[in-house]
């Protein structure tokens, strides 16, 4: 019995290093198309205005990023490839950041449904038209130090999965609570939710919901969300109700507090 689990384990093991090494072996010639992209778009003012060669810029962009971020994804799984992110903590105003992260995804994605985000902190973060940020407890705690890159893919994972079982005219609440020792993100959706029967499966690799398995993706995003957050020393707690959408809670560590 023994020498079977530790069969399946170290298979397991071995196609987690086949599909590390395929998406680093992706990841530079993913790259090198998105730089040939990015100068056929400095070319678009001599090609006339026509909206199949529009849709093919916006198509090739869309995939090349998709492409990419699914090569990222992969790795983090792969946590012992990701050792060396450790170093690459750096201090940032992290309400700016989560903001940024949020106006960037909305650009890229959102605008292609009618979902809108309301973003607040315990900082009394206002988003606005211009973008303004209000401080009203006189005190700065937005200094943060974690690595950016992990963060943003965490936050991605989670906004990707809550458009992606959310209907149109619909709104998806980002909250941040930001203190001296942690940053936690809550980020609520009023989607399909996750059926109870499943919630001790969510984080299996390839999992997909039993009312979900018509929607698009590979279904890695939440083990992606976890293994990233166990990476920098935080954790995650899921709520989710049938019909009536899923709450996502993360806190990650501030490092500067940690090296003090």
């Amino acid at each position: 019995m023994f020498n079977i689990l530790d069969k399946e384990q170290e298979l397991n093991k071995l196609k987690m290093r086949i599909i590390n090494i395929i998406a680093h072996e992706l990841e530079h010639p993913l790259k090198r198309m998105l730089y040939c992209v990015n100068i056929l778009n400095n070319y678009r003012g001599n090609l006339p205005d026509n909206e199949d060669i529009n849709y093919c810029f916006k198509e090739m962009d869309n995939t090349i990023y998709t492409l990419l971020e699914l090569t990222e994804n992969v790795q983090i799984i792969n946590q012992g490839s990701y050792e060396e992110l450790y170093v690459n903590n750096s201090a940032f105003d992290i309400h700016y950041f989560v903001s940024y992260i949020i106006d960037d995804f909305n650009f890229s994605l959102l605008k292609r449904r009618d979902i809108v985000f309301q973003v607040k902190s315990n900082l009394d973060l206002i988003k606005n038209t211009q973008n303004e940020i209000s401080n009203k407890d006189g005190q700065d705690h937005r200094k943060f130090m974690t690595n950016k890159k992990i963060l943003s893919q965490i936050i991605r994972n989670i906004l990707s999965n809550a458009v992606k079982f959310s209907k149109r005219n619909t709104v998806i609440r980002v909250t941040l609570i930001n203190n001296i020792k942690n940053a936690e993100i809550i980020i609520k959706d009023n989607g399909i939710g996750i059926p109870k029967n499943e919630m001790d499966k969510i984080y299996d690799l390839f999992y997909k919901a039993s009312n979900a398995l018509n929607t698009e993706g590979a279904g890695i995003g939440l083990l992606v969300v976890k293994s990233a957050l166990e990476i920098l020393g935080g954790t995650i707690k899921i709520e989710s109700e049938l019909g009536k959408g899923t709450t996502v809670s993360c806190v990650i560590p501030n490092f500067e507090h940690l090296i003090i």
